[in-house]
């Protein structure tokens, strides 16, 4: 279909003056091409809509697909060149003097804060750019340089978690970009989440639609960060479980504080920890003392028994037919319950913990594949003078 495109307009002058400086040369930044660090392909852009985002002002607005019908579908000014990323990204949001402070910069040198997922990416001047974590701050690293993508998309910085700074091409304006903005100074930065390495922008250059596509595995990697653990008080691993959920998007989070230790059973390279936040239990993979993954109950639970059956994971230690392990976890009467006999089908037990009101159990010498059911699982119960006070088959 044709869209019907608003007569052309002049520029607005602050980008009249951003281009003017681009094609003088001043301020600009050194850079490499990702071909100096990898490959990098363009592409003439595909005749088939697509859904993308552009930069304005350092937010985004998102451009939908244009079918037969829709009459709500957006396009640009006549002339503008657009920039669309085939990646979530970031909005931006209001500075706060607590976060200049955390990244060690005056409060009248940021200009801007994005949010994401346990995350917040805050831009100061001279391309500066802080990331802060529950646990972390990282810093771009000074004197490495940018990296060209093709066709004028710099990345500026990849963080430690994966977030991605980059630069829009010259000139590339979004519709309303005379209106005012936060900050236009950063105008042309755009932030993308972690997701998948393979990413594409698209844009128009002299009136071509154009396509860049990357490879961000191919980016710059430790080298590219300064990054320092700020531990909040308390436990470090269970911080650090915390930090690694807020990151994958969870929700349950909500007062860090509140979170305590619970059964912790496992090899280092192995461990699982379960946190306990009042009432509420979450389960935490562990290795070497750095978080992995962290779930909530995997399982319905039992009732009208002294414990309740919640979680299961399984892993392999060795690449050997018996190498595997499991974990059974959940949680226990306190009153009722001073520990916890777990055995398999073979008679094979495990090490077990029973701490406040949670439990885990770790066997190893599992099948590698096809792990045993949870019914080939029996479960002893012994209360506080030892004596058993249930007995019998898991599930």
């Amino acid at each position: 279909m044709t869209l019907e495109l608003p007569p052309r307009r002049p520029l607005p002058p602050q980008v009249r003056d951003r281009m003017r400086r681009r094609v003088l040369g001043v301020g600009g930044r050194a850079r490499h091409r990702l071909s100096e660090v990898g490959e990098h392909l363009v592409l003439p852009l595909a005749a088939a809509a697509v859904a993308g985002v552009l930069v304005a002002g350092g937010l985004f607005v998102a451009l939908r697909s244009s079918h037969a019908g829709d009459s709500s579908s957006v396009g640009p000014p006549s002339g503008a060149p657009t920039f669309r990323s085939g990646g979530r990204l970031a909005a931006r949001t209001d500075n706060r003097p607590e976060d200049a402070d955390r990244c060690g910069f005056a409060v009248v040198d940021v200009w801007s804060t994005f949010t994401l997922n346990g995350r917040r990416l805050v831009v100061a001047g001279g391309d500066r750019f802080c990331e802060l974590t529950y646990t972390r701050v990282s810093h771009n690293r000074p004197g490495v340089e940018a990296v060209e993508l093709g066709q004028g998309v710099l990345a500026l910085w990849r963080s430690p978690t994966g977030v991605l700074v980059g630069r829009t091409p010259a000139g590339a304006v979004p519709p309303g970009a005379d209106a005012p903005t936060a900050d236009p100074r950063a105008a042309e930065l755009f932030v993308l989440a972690p997701g998948p390495a393979r990413v594409a922008f698209d844009f128009t250059a002299n009136g071509q639609a154009v396509r860049v596509e990357a490879d961000l595995d191919r980016l710059p990697g430790a080298e590219w960060s300064d990054s320092v653990e700020h531990l909040p008080p308390g436990d470090a691993v269970v911080a650090r479980c915390l930090d690694r959920a807020l990151q994958d998007g969870a929700t349950w989070v909500g007062d860090p504080g509140r979170w305590l230790p619970g059964a912790d059973v496992g090899p280092a390279a192995h461990r699982v920890l379960l946190l306990r936040g009042g009432e509420e239990v979450v389960y935490c993979q562990v290795a070497d003392d750095q978080a992995v993954a962290v779930h909530p109950a995997n399982r319905p639970g039992t009732v009208l028994l002294p414990f309740s059956f919640r979680y299961r994971v399984d892993g392999t230690v060795l690449a050997q037919p018996d190498g595997g392990y499991v974990v059974l976890a959940g949680t226990v009467d306190q009153a009722r319950v001073g520990a916890l006999e777990v055995a398999d089908s073979r008679g094979v037990g495990g090490q077990v913990s029973v701490v406040a009101g949670t439990f885990a159990v770790w066997i190893g010498g599992q099948p590698v594949v096809g792990g045993a059911p949870d019914s080939g699982f029996r479960v002893r119960v012994r209360d506080h003078r030892g004596e058993v006070v249930y007995q019998d088959q898991l599930g």
